[in-house]
């Protein structure tokens, strides 16, 4: 593995085991997580997403780790969200409530800093940012007291309806919050199990250049399992790479590149075009070096939660990077 390519993928895959297509159940989930936490490729995983209402079940788990093996497993807790407003404060108490008493109990073998939840459809499709925010600064609040300030939450929102407006108009809010308190980013679905789930390149360039103009982080979720755009059969549609995605956040985050630029990388195929060297990571002229490429990770594009951790480590194999 070159240097850049290191850089580039270190704690790229969040590990989603749990979800479809993989969709296994928790006592083997987690397991494979611990594997693959003490294996080879450990720096590519990083944390291990786990529903807030599985989170009693994976105490358990937690003392059947191998004495020899890492000590300390960083868990990111999914947030069940709601229909509305009253819905999402509803689940919201329940899901702090489990992962609170889960933190008290494991705080030794766990590190859970990370909180995931859909913001509801309904307050995306008003368009109004003021009613976001009110969401996004009541959420946030909660969890500084009952879990600590120095949690993440990753906000995701749906592309819908009038998207462009809708989702500017959520990314104002989270950038409106992060004026007085710098704890929230923004969490992209890049697939799914149907052809309506993936977002087209136009949309995601959107949203790379709407939240690099605003200073906010992002990770993605779903869709993400090779490395390069390409046609599948089962959903009927060109799915996302996760070289391409990324490669377009730490280029665009670097380089003042056009959104026709941004969604001819998305697009790209070939991955002759790719290239990682010891120094840099170029993609059609625009070079990248190595220091630029940890900033544009560890500041803008964060991961991606992938429920396959080895379909990707396979493909960049038979690419021969790995």
């Amino acid at each position: 593995m070159t240097q850049s390519l290191e850089i580039f993928l270190n704690g790229l895959i969040d590990y989603a085991g749990l979800f479809p297509p993989a969709k296994l159940p928790l006592d083997e989930a987690f397991p494979n997580y611990v594997k693959y936490k003490n294996e080879k490729y450990q720096k590519i995983i990083s944390k291990f997403i786990c529903p807030a209402e599985k989170l009693s079940e994976l105490q358990s788990l937690l003392y059947e780790i191998p004495e020899s093996f890492e000590r300390v497993y960083p868990v990111s807790v999914l947030g069940k969200g709601g229909l509305d407003k009253e819905d999402f404060f509803m689940n919201l108490e329940y899901d702090l409530k489990n992962w609170h008493t889960f933190q008290s109990k494991n705080s030794t073998v766990t590190e859970s800093k990370t909180f995931e939840v859909k913001i509801p459809e309904v307050l995306i499709a008003s368009g109004n940012s003021d009613t976001i925010y009110d969401l996004i600064e009541p959420c946030s609040d909660f969890i500084s007291q009952i879990i600590g300030e120095d949690v993440i939450i990753a906000f995701e929102v749906t592309l819908i309806d009038d998207w462009k407006h809708n989702t500017r108009k959520s990314i104002e809010a989270i950038k409106r919050h992060n004026l007085n308190f710098d704890n929230v980013i923004f969490k992209l679905r890049t697939g799914g199990l149907t052809a309506e789930a993936f977002p087209a390149t136009d949309q995601v360039a959107f949203v790379i250049h709407e939240l690099l103009d605003r200073n906010i982080p992002m990770k993605c979720t779903a869709g993400l399992h090779h490395p390069l755009r390409h046609f599948n059969k089962s959903v009927n549609i060109k799915m996302h790479g996760f070289f391409n995605i990324f490669c377009c956040g730490v280029i665009a985050y670097t380089h003042n590149i056009s959104h026709h630029e941004m969604v001819n990388l998305l697009e790209d195929e070939n991955a002759t075009r790719f290239e990682f060297s010891g120094e840099y990571f170029s993609w059609n002229g625009y070079r990248v070096t190595l220091n630029e490429i940890s900033a544009g990770r560890e500041e803008f594009l964060l991961s991606f939660g992938s429920c396959s951790f080895n379909e990707p480590l396979e493909d960049m194999k038979s690419m021969g990077l790995l």
